[in-house]
């Protein structure tokens, strides 16, 4: 809980490891690659809206290529980052998903669709400077 700004202390419930985005999603950790798959998807088909976004081709096809991975141990440049990833995320799932740290927190809406009534919330922390709960 240390890790977390004093303002939102109060409203977070429970903290757990879930160790991947995946597993956040209700996937298992074997979906890593399927997750991998579907962001390059999402940021290849609809391209025109991340060269905006990240205001460059070139840093979108840093972020495609990124994402190319092979089945087992995925190296740690490989690994998802927030706030790269979480514009695809949000919007290759339907989901509202917010990054909370200390230095700087983030909520991303899905671009393409209206939020549900009762939208699917995605709460993720960045503790110790390298690890997600």
């Amino acid at each position: 809980m240390d890790e977390f700004p004093d303002e939102l202390k109060e409203y977070i419930l429970n903290i757990v490891r879930p160790g991947s985005i995946e597993t956040m999603l209700g996937q298992g950790q074997e979906s890593w690659f399927l997750v991998c798959q579907d962001l390059i998807q999402e940021l290849q088909t609809w391209h025109s809206v991340y060269v905006q976004v990240f205001d460059s081709k070139e840093r979108l096809l840093e972020l495609i290529i990124s994402l190319y991975v092979e089945c087992g141990l995925v190296p740690y440049e490989k690994w998802m980052t927030i706030p790269d990833k979480g514009y695809a995320i949000a919007s290759q799932y339907n989901v509202v998903l917010v990054h909370l740290s200390r230095l700087q927190s983030w909520t991303f809406f899905p671009f393409k669709s209206l939020v549900p009534a009762k939208p699917c919330l995605i709460s993720i922390g960045l503790v110790i400077g390298n690890h997600f709960v």
